[in-house]
């Protein structure tokens, strides 16, 4: 027999640095992503010690939300769409701005970003069997969520997504099986430049790709479908988790991309850590 839990209604009545809503149930907080002052949520506690989890049944909006993204709440890329972004910046910012004044007693001036979407140099893309090419279901790293068009990355970026995604149509034997250890192509990643035009598309496979005859095929179909100016092949183990990471091959342009700032140029390796998180 199925076993029932109980449901709980708690009410939020706070939002965290993390911004996800708090409500407080017979002296016990609790959190929820996604909610807003004044929801209430209806949920299941289940599991106990490390296994204890929340299953959320319904959320009683006190205010609808209007996401631009319609993979908000199952994307794990964006926690914050059902606030403006003036909120999301403050929720973000106070708890820094109240450190510094306490420990230097001074009030920092606090400049948020031009651009609320749109701003990420950087997007790395999962790609999972049935030629799904995404971003990680919120809480779970096992599961990818099929993106078409991502609100953070630029334009080029999308478009270079939807070529690939066409051209990889042709290869479904390539993509990278995470349980039976089959295939090679793990990861896709757009790299652009901030204050250059520069760009680069990196596709991280199983090592060993390089040494077998989809290799050339995939090559020849990707540098016709892709436009970025540098496109790089690069192999890790099969365990490795890790995008644009391992030995490489640039198979158009080179292996880095072109920075400008201050008049000078920096060339910023497929692997280099200069993205641009907050616009």
């Amino acid at each position: 027999m199925k076993k029932v839990f109980p449901k709980k209604n708690i009410v939020i009545r706070n939002i965290l640095s993390n911004l996800k809503g708090e409500g407080v149930l017979e002296d016990t907080p609790y959190s929820f992503p996604y909610t807003n002052i004044g929801d209430e949520v209806i949920f299941e506690e289940r599991g106990r010690g490390k296994r204890k989890h929340f299953v959320v049944s319904a959320i009683i909006r006190k205010k609808e939300i209007q996401p631009k993204c319609s993979h908000f709440t199952h994307c794990g890329g964006c926690a914050g769409q059902h606030f403006s972004y003036e909120e999301q910046f403050e929720l973000k910012t106070n708890f820094y701005k109240e450190k510094i004044f306490n420990e230097f007693s001074i009030t920092p001036i606090l400049i948020s970003a031009n651009k609320e979407y749109n701003y990420r140099n950087r997007m790395d893309f999962a790609v999972f069997p049935g030629k799904i090419v995404g971003l990680h279901q919120a809480g779970n790293f096992r599961k990818i969520i099929d993106i078409e068009h991502c609100h953070l990355q630029n334009d080029f970026a999308n478009n270079e997504l939807t070529k690939f995604k066409n051209t990889l149509h042709n290869f479904p034997e390539i993509i990278y099986n995470r349980k039976t250890e089959e295939g090679f192509l793990k990861y896709i990643t757009f790299r652009r430049g901030v204050f250059s035009s520069d760009n680069i598309a990196i596709l991280t496979f199983v090592k060993g790709f390089e040494n077998t005859n989809e290799f050339t095929k995939l090559k020849s179909a990707i540098l016709q479908s892709l436009e970025s100016k540098n496109i790089v092949f690069c192999f890790n183990r099969k365990k490795a988790e890790v995008s644009a990471s391992g030995e490489f091959i640039a198979i158009r342009g080179n292996h880095f991309y072109e920075e400008i700032l201050f008049e000078k140029v920096f060339k910023i390796p497929l692997f280099g850590v200069v993205d641009n998180w907050i616009g």
